[in-house]
């Protein structure tokens, strides 16, 4: 909240079942976060304080690996740009580098966790990140 300063009703956070552990570097996991909430106020493109993150974890029913989206209530990505978003300096900006989902990107692969922007219907972005099974996953 500090680094991006949002409010506590901007940043949410919420994990069923609670206690849901990952593997992964813990300073590499939080710059992928970084990147994902620093992406989300860049592009918001309305005033500020209407912007909404919420960081949601829990187990998927599909694999029973952990997962973790983190949401927000922008304008979402334009259908066109979906498949470049993870390619180095690929942005939808005049202003940007285009390497923040890059990098994001490969420090998931370095952690053996897979990294994925899901449309929704009702608008806005959901990037999810899949960690390996806990019982097939080493720590890192």
């Amino acid at each position: 909240r500090k680094t991006h300063r949002l409010g506590a009703q901007q940043l949410q956070k919420q994990t069923d079942p609670e206690g849901t552990t990952v593997f992964a570097d813990p300073g590499q996991l939080r710059q992928i976060i970084d990147v994902l909430c620093d992406n989300a106020v860049r592009h918001f493109g309305r005033s500020p304080e209407l912007l909404s993150i919420r960081l949601v974890g829990g187990i998927t029913h599909e694999s029973g690996g952990p997962f973790l989206e983190l949401r927000d209530n922008g304008p979402g990505i334009p259908k066109q740009a979906e498949a470049n978003l993870f390619e180095p300096f690929f942005t939808t900006r005049n202003e940007g580098t285009g390497l923040g989902l890059y990098i994001a990107s490969q420090l998931c692969e370095a952690n053996h966790i897979r990294l994925e922007y899901l449309r929704q219907p009702t608008g806005g972005s959901c990037f999810r990140l899949s960690f390996p099974h806990p019982n097939r996953s080493r720590k890192l």
